[in-house]
């Protein structure tokens, strides 16, 4: 299989004074692998930045070398794709560390990294509208010793919630917050309504005002 080329974007690196070259297909499927592996699960992000938050800390990066890199599966972090036929190219480019800004190419469902995968910006066709775009560093992602208030036991993290009033597991927590963001189907949130009897305002209330909260876009 081979990508397609996006003679657009390429007018837009050479505009911008990046000299670009068509990453192969068979590394781009590697980058993308290697890129599900460290941030595919969005469950994994404790924290990211959002919307013209992410465009503002990615625009302050750095990066002499960075791949861009369409996203060849049926999901980008917490959304679905499902895009029919071949998908576009992917981008290596080289420049004096400015990095550009390509949210115009949103639709074309990409992420870009740096050579070591320091961090990465998300772009998908719902920027600005149900999520996105996202900018996450490497060591923003889920690790048992984040945070304070935390409990480790042979199960994983887990600390008090004030909205169910125990402890509970980081999964639950992170099902609950990403579920009042709108980014999946509210089924474990239904279950938080019932158990507690709250309505969805006030269960963001509690979760934002959380000591432990997550997700905070901070």
């Amino acid at each position: 299989m081979a990508a397609v080329a996006d003679e657009i974007l390429e007018l837009f690196l050479t505009q911008c004074g990046l000299a670009w070259s068509i990453i192969p297909w068979q590394q781009h499927v590697s980058l993308n692998n290697e890129w599900e592996t460290l941030y595919g699960n969005f469950h994994h992000w404790l924290r990211k930045k959002q919307g013209a938050k992410a465009q503002f800390e990615y625009s302050h990066q750095s990066a002499e070398k960075l791949m861009i890199v369409p996203f060849l599966g049926n999901v980008a972090g917490p959304h679905s794709i499902n895009k029919r036929g071949p998908r576009k190219a992917a981008y290596e480019c080289r420049g004096n560390g400015a990095v550009p800004d390509l949210s115009s190419f949103a639709n074309t469902d990409f992420f870009i990294v740096p050579d070591d995968f320091s961090w990465t910006m998300i772009h998908t066709h719902e920027d600005y509208g149900l999520g996105g775009p996202y900018f996450i560093r490497k060591e923003w992602l889920d690790s048992p010793t984040r945070g304070q208030g935390r409990l480790l036991d042979s199960a994983g993290p887990r600390w008090y919630c004030p909205l169910l009033k125990r402890d509970i597991e980081q999964g639950l927590c992170l099902d609950i917050n990403f579920q009042r963001l709108k980014y999946c189907k509210p089924d474990v949130l239904k279950d938080a309504q019932q158990e507690t009897g709250k309505t969805f305002e006030e269960i963001s209330s509690i979760c934002e005002a959380c000591p432990n909260q997550p997700l905070r876009d901070e």
